[in-house]
């Protein structure tokens, strides 16, 4: 059990801001992702890693860089950055931007919003088959409690099903929504393992004028590195 979130989606709120209720905003300039519509899938599928994509490809000098770190975290098992990112994009429609690159780990920002709320997620990885943790987040500054349930349920449910060795999405997906929906108040996150994977639900968080709903999917205990 902990007591706070690992990582709050600083950059889903900061698009709340900049867009209008009713609309849809996508961040993204990765060119060649796959024009695929929004799909009704109810559970993630496996991507295999494909290296004519730029989704993954780095740069050279943070590559470089990159090795001059020790990681002492493990890895999601099974996991590529490209299931991550076209799950999004082909299910929810939303698209990464750029990879950033810090302290050597690179990372993934996509969100969407719509009707007020902003469905996010971040994905931090060492290299395109070596992702290290994600974070789904739902936040509203503009949306009822109960309106941040329901998207809740339906975004981290799906984002339960996120799919690496020894995954269950079925369990994975059931034990989201029952924590949404019998949320009592009395914890600030909970926890589950699932496989080797550390599932952190941050259920219903109250920051400032914002309402955040998190869930941080990790291979350890440590949340974001």
């Amino acid at each position: 059990m902990r007591n706070g979130l690992g990582v709050l989606s600083v950059f889903a709120i900061a698009t709340l801001s900049l867009s209008g209720c009713g609309t849809t905003a996508s961040k993204g300039t990765t060119n060649d992702l796959p024009e695929t519509s929004t799909n009704t899938d109810s559970t993630m599928k496996v991507y295999p890693y494909n290296s004519s994509l730029s989704i993954g490809k780095t740069n050279p000098k943070d590559d470089a860089q990159a090795k001059q770190f020790t990681f002492t975290q493990p890895d999601i098992p099974g996991l590529n950055i490209q299931t991550v990112v076209l799950n999004m994009q082909n299910t929810w429609g939303i698209k990464p931007g750029n990879a950033s690159f810090q302290a050597g780990w690179y990372t993934y920002n996509g969100y969407r919003v719509e009707n007020g709320i902003s469905d996010g997620y971040t994905v931090n990885w060492r290299s395109p088959q070596q992702v290290t943790v994600v974070d789904f987040s739902v936040v509203t500054t503009k949306g009822t409690p109960s309106e941040l349930k329901a998207e809740a349920i339906k975004y981290l449910g799906y984002a339960a099903t996120l799919p690496y060795t020894g995954a269950n999405p079925a369990t994975a997906m059931q034990w989201v929504q029952h924590e949404l929906q019998t949320y009592d108040g009395k914890q600030m996150t909970v926890d589950q393992k699932i496989g080797k994977v550390y599932f952190m639900l941050g259920p219903y968080v109250k920051n400032g004028n914002q309402l955040i709903s998190e869930l941080t999917i990790s291979a350890s205990t440590m949340g974001k590195p």
